[in-house]
């Protein structure tokens, strides 16, 4: 994602810590984010980081109730201080991102994509991070905006597991991975490793996705590989191959002196997802859902939930498996899905 500007000048950025796997952002721990939720749980679809809601809009077509989040959504609203902000870097904005995830009903779907310009290579000479370095370059303060909203993205994805709604986590690249195995290393345990899903093991799975095969734009089209996590293995059904017939346009050149500088434009449009991929994600979470919804991730489940039980003082929690409770928050047609239709899901 390009780079991102910040609602209030001064914001708490880099106020955050973990602890025997306790995180606390702004003071906020996961037992005090629960304690927050409200008496209903009306949404379906939850988009943070939102950037142009592809994934939201796709929801919307199918009369699920979504809710998008992003600093740029309405500008000269949210990405000003009030209430209405919607910088997640900033303690109200966090707060409003929680209460998004609060009101998801079980079986729900959180999308999220946290900031990715201080963990990306055009950006390599000056975040700095690299192996044994996972936290950067701590004096160049894109790279504290970029932790932050890194560990905010994991706090969410715990609450979203301890609420029993599905994630679908966007990351940046490989130095993202190992800054979430650098500060919580036993949210990543849960990672299924590329071909175990064959073993019968369950927990959090990871699929690269190419950004060409879902962009209908003329060629050329733009050389992006998106790389997901997801609570369910269906993501893996975004695999679809390059078919272009042209060279890919990079997202950024070479300059005389050999240095790596980034296509501002590119970069823009590439952090957009585009609007078949959005259709494609929420097919595949729909049949995750409906089709394998006592069975899809009970292992990633019980790890997390005892982890948070033992460390963070939330009771209460199971790891019942997702998706009971969708037939209230979902139209009756995806209680018909089936793996064979996913396909015609996709492409609708």
């Amino acid at each position: 994602m390009p780079k991102r500007k910040q609602a209030e000048s001064g914001a708490p950025i880099g106020t955050w810590s973990i602890h025997d796997g306790v995180i606390s952002i702004m003071g906020i721990t996961l037992a005090a984010a629960m304690a927050m939720a409200p008496a209903t749980r009306d949404l379906s679809v939850v988009e943070l980081c939102a950037g142009v809601a592809a994934i939201v809009e796709a929801a919307r077509l199918r009369n699920y109730t979504a809710a998008a989040f992003d600093l740029n959504r309405r500008p000269g609203v949210t990405d000003m201080p009030g209430e209405d902000s919607e910088d997640i870097t900033t303690l109200g904005g966090f707060k409003k991102a929680i209460m998004l995830v609060l009101r998801l009903g079980e079986g729900g779907l959180l999308a999220m994509g946290p900031d990715c310009s201080s963990f990306t290579f055009p950006n390599s000479s000056r975040h700095k991070r690299k192996l044994g370095i996972e936290c950067g370059d701590l004096h160049y303060e894109p790279v504290n905006v970029g932790n932050l909203m890194a560990v905010i993205a994991l706090f969410l994805c715990q609450l979203a597991l301890a609420r029993r709604v599905h994630f679908a986590l966007e990351m940046a690249s490989s130095d993202m991975f190992r800054f979430f195995e650098r500060v919580c290393p036993g949210f990543m345990e849960m990672v299924v490793a590329d071909g175990a899903e064959r073993s019968g093991r369950q927990g959090v799975h990871g699929q690269t996705v190419a950004r060409c095969p879902y962009d209908e734009s003329p060629e050329p089209k733009l050389q992006k590989a998106y790389k997901w996590l997801a609570t369910w293995p269906g993501i893996k059904c975004l695999n679809a191959e390059c078919k272009c017939q042209q060279s890919h346009r990079r997202l950024g050149y070479r300059t005389s002196e050999g240095a790596w500088s980034g296509n501002v434009l590119a970069l823009a449009e590439s952090a957009a997802y585009p609007k078949k991929l959005g259709k494609a994600l929420l097919a595949t979470w729909m049949w995750g859902c409906v089709a394998i919804s006592a069975t899809w991730s009970n292992q990633a489940l019980a790890l997390s939930l005892k982890m948070l039980r033992k460390r963070q003082g939330v009771e209460g929690c199971s790891h019942q498996s997702l998706g009971h409770g969708m037939s209230s928050l979902t139209p009756r047609k995806a209680n018909t899905v089936r793996l064979e239709s996913l396909q015609r899901l996709q492409s609708q």
